[in-house]
């Protein structure tokens, strides 16, 4: 069992939490936190921006995936090289 029965109220008494976690427990708190917690899979997903921010954040993503074409072209030209 995840909760331990009068844990919260001894922890509101003292102000500390105070609780050890087996492994077993700290992996259902692994798991739920993996399973049911939203999560931004990227920037642009949870931006504020401006625009002048998402234009500034486009540029360089840009120069990020042509530096990945690059070297992936670069990879199997390599590769081609090996395998001759």
């Amino acid at each position: 069992m995840l909760y331990r029965r009068g844990a919260y109220e001894e922890a509101a008494d003292t102000l500390t939490i105070g609780v050890q976690l087996s492994q077993e427990e700290k992996e259902r708190v692994a798991c739920w936190i993996d399973l049911n917690i939203p999560f931004c899979g990227d920037y642009r997903e949870a931006h504020a921006w401006t625009e002048d921010e998402i234009a500034f954040y486009d540029r360089y993503q840009k120069k990020r995936d042509g530096m990945a074409d690059i070297e992936h072209a670069n990879i199997q030209l390599l590769l081609s090289e090996l395998h001759k």
